[in-house]
């Protein structure tokens, strides 16, 4: 009795275990890092652009994956450091949100996306904690997503439009001065 009850907790643990990992898969992958092709489209930004002094940059770090790390620096008026997709037309208007396989440094970072191909400050952003030197899939829902400008988040605002989605961004900021280093396998949609 003792050994079928340990099997069928065996079995009910495997099948928790397939129902967790269906529905933390990717239905469509937007970015697989692991390609080298992927990796060298996708550029930095830091605030330079603006005065500051942080810095950042990608280099291939555990299973072929891209390592986007630096450091943020407050010096300047300055405070964010940024890994952009290419611009291009998007239509997300199937799925529910991101989801991406990362590995951390237990600091704070986002997603964000843009509905234009040049900068206006606006974008929309969901922060996402990650845990430090642990692999991780997180589901970013569209609906969490808040507008910002310029850094600064908007009280009122209508969802996004997600058929007309030009770039995709993942950003450390908010003042967490100092090195920083996330490890990204892929992004992709559910």
């Amino acid at each position: 009795m003792i050994i079928k009850t340990l099997i069928l907790a065996l079995q009910l643990g495997s099948l928790l275990i397939m129902a967790q990992q269906k529905t933390s898969n990717p239905n469509l992958i937007l970015a697989d890092f692991t390609d080298q092709t992927i990796k060298k489209s996708w550029s930095v930004v830091n605030d330079d652009v603006m005065g500051g002094v942080s810095t950042s940059s990608v280099s291939v770090g555990e299973n072929n994956c891209l390592i986007f790390s630096g450091e943020v620096s407050l010096e300047n008026n300055g405070g964010f450091a940024s890994l952009r997709s290419p611009a291009d037309n998007y239509d997300f208007s199937n799925y529910k949100g991101f989801v991406i396989r990362i590995k951390g440094d237990g600091k704070t970072y986002s997603l964000s996306f843009r509905q234009t191909k040049y900068f206006t400050g606006y974008n929309y952003n969901q922060k996402f904690e990650t845990r430090k030197d642990e692999w991780q899939i997180l589901k970013l829902p569209f609906d969490d997503f808040n507008l910002k400008y310029y850094g600064r988040e908007l009280e009122d605002f209508d969802q996004p439009d997600k058929e007309s989605i030009k770039q995709i961004s993942i950003l450390i900021s908010d003042k967490q001065e100092g090195p920083f280093q996330l490890e990204i396998e892929w992004i992709g949609l559910y």
